[in-house]
């Protein structure tokens, strides 16, 4: 197990993680991305466990969680599909990866930029518990500043029945479901 930091070629800014290595490996990876104001620390012991039966772990902090560098309140959904998108090239380059063989973890708005990763990269499949769903407008906004969360109206938003065009991130689920099959 190794704390490592990646630095955002974009920004400058680093993401902290933990990077489970097993003794010996299989060429398998998996990627943790954790929910909103959490951070990677729920995942070590899952990695940790991955790691035992030869799988390579990566579990990290987007910006503004954990010890990662930013400001949660000055980013947006952008920037931390950027953050997703820099985990998945830092473990896609580690030693032994097949990077054919990379899964996701995640949950509720990791979940969401989960589904948005694999428009961007390589997924070899996903594990999403209470995934979010968020309306397409808004992608760049701050979210603390422009999106209502925890409000009446997100509730009665999260409620409504919704197809699969709806949203890019339902689009996204889709497309990984119905491309692979």
């Amino acid at each position: 197990m190794e704390k490592v930091k990646i630095t955002s070629a974009m920004t400058g800014e680093s993401l902290e993680g933990t990077l489970v290595t097993p003794v010996q490996s299989n060429g398998k990876a998996v990627l943790f991305i954790h929910g909103w104001r959490s951070n990677e620390f729920g995942y070590i012991h899952r990695a940790k466990a991955l790691a035992d039966i030869g799988y390579i772990c990566f579990a990290f902090s987007l910006r503004g969680h954990g010890g990662s560098d930013g400001d949660i309140r000055k980013l947006t959904r952008q920037d931390f599909i950027n953050d997703v998108t820099d985990a998945y090239d830092f473990l896609a380059k580690q030693n032994s990866v097949n990077p054919d063989e990379i899964g996701i973890v995640s949950a509720s708005f990791g979940g969401y930029l989960s589904a948005l990763l694999t428009k961007r990269r390589q997924v070899r499949w996903l594990a999403l518990r209470a995934p979010a769903n968020y309306p397409d407008n808004g992608f760049e906004d701050i979210p603390q500043n422009k999106y209502p969360y925890e409000s009446t109206s997100t509730e009665g938003w999260r409620k409504q029945k919704l197809d699969h065009n709806a949203t890019e991130a339902l689009r996204a689920i889709y497309q990984y479901i119905h491309l692979r099959n």
